[in-house]
């Protein structure tokens, strides 16, 4: 996938930003939510977007972004960080007004890079944090090669599965390569203002299961919805890592 943020300075001003988001922010007080306690001197205070709030999910895995979330919260607090949510439905409403506001002013193009920042910015005018996150479970294509695929700095077990026994026994075939769907965390973080100054990408987990003939692995097998799709948290966490790359939280000033 191409990389999502370009060119906003050479699009749009500050003057045309500013203007945007006095129609644009309007939503309710309580978008921001913060996790109980104040934050303590020096903490950073970490806001996080609903997941794939840009970027449509499947209906069948929308379940596993619950699963992602509260690890990527933990993720922040593990490192003291005062953590904060973004309710759903205000955080959708803002953004169907920021993309309605953009599409309807001229002279202004509506791409991900102008929604997003001005998103992020409206969403400051509820609630005063120090970094924002906009997380996304994307699929991604996996290179699988015998057991395993890669894709995205992980490596996980594929199983294949026979589908002449009752019970779906495991076969193996090291010598087998082809290529399969997965999931992949990609992260944004901005400032309060909207200037994007972190992305990155972690593979999560292997979206399907081939399904094969006895005795053979065929060179196209079926595939299969994996049933145990993100149920391991060491893999969540993982990927989480890798999209992070240890982005070392600064105290805010």
């Amino acid at each position: 996938m191409r990389r999502m943020l370009a060119y906003l300075h050479s699009k749009i001003g500050l003057t045309s930003v500013f203007a945007l988001l006095a129609t644009a922010a309007c939503a309710p007080s309580s978008v921001v939510r913060w996790e109980p306690g104040e934050a303590a001197d020096g903490e950073v205070r970490v806001a996080i977007a609903p997941m794939n709030l840009m970027v449509a999910l499947a209906p069948d895995f929308e379940r596993s972004t619950a699963t992602v979330e509260q690890e990527l919260i933990e993720y922040f607090q593990a490192r003291k960080a005062h953590v904060a949510i973004v309710h759903r439905a205000d955080a959708w409403a803002l953004w169907r007004d920021v993309v309605a506001t953009i599409q309807h002013s001229e002279g202004i193009e509506l791409d991900f890079d102008t929604a997003a920042r001005l998103f992020v910015s409206a969403v400051a005018e509820h609630g005063d944090f120090d970094l924002f996150v906009m997380p996304s479970l994307v699929f991604r294509e996996a290179r699988a090669t015998g057991r395993y695929a890669r894709w995205d700095g992980v490596r996980r077990a594929i199983h294949f599965y026979d589908r002449s026994a009752a019970r779906g026994a495991e076969l193996d075939d090291s010598e087998w390569k082809s290529r399969l769907s997965a999931l992949s965390l990609h992260v944004l973080l901005y400032t309060p203002q909207g200037e994007e100054l972190f992305q990155g990408w972690g593979g999560l987990d292997v979206v399907h299961d081939p399904v094969v003939g006895r005795g053979q692995v065929a060179d196209r097998p079926t595939l299969r919805l994996r049933r145990e799709l993100l149920e391991n948290p060491e893999f969540v966490r993982e990927g989480i890592a890798l999209a992070l790359n240890d982005y070392e939280l600064e105290a805010p000033r």
